[in-house]
């Protein structure tokens, strides 16, 4: 992640420095770029990871569907190698807004 906001549009997430923080200092994922969290509860709510240089796939099992509370989920501009939305996806029940443009995946008629 970028410690400065304003150059998050310049640089990738780094999703290796996430897992770092979970045992290390900084571990209050409310504090990283592109993570929104509610206030009050401190659930993540929501993900903004636009223009972020993702790739490859999401799998169904990944702890991205474990985030319960998440009403928005923005992955667009990134490049997932034509894979397919992950079912994973379904279980994100209190979901209002999610953005897939340009992020790469397959869409099956």
């Amino acid at each position: 992640m970028v410690a400065n906001s304003s150059s998050s549009m310049q640089q990738p997430h780094d999703m290796a420095l996430w897992k770092s923080h979970k045992e290390g200092e900084g571990s209050d994922c409310c504090s990283w770029d592109g993570v929104e969290c509610d206030r009050e509860t401190g659930h993540v709510i929501g993900l903004h990871l636009a223009s972020s240089c993702l790739s490859d796939s999401i799998n169904s099992s990944s702890n991205l569907f474990r985030l319960v509370h998440l009403q928005s989920l923005d992955l667009s501009d990134n490049y997932f190698h034509h894979s397919e939305i992950p079912f994973g996806i379904e279980q994100l029940s209190r979901l209002r807004s999610l953005n897939l443009s340009f992020s790469g995946f397959l869409i099956r008629p």
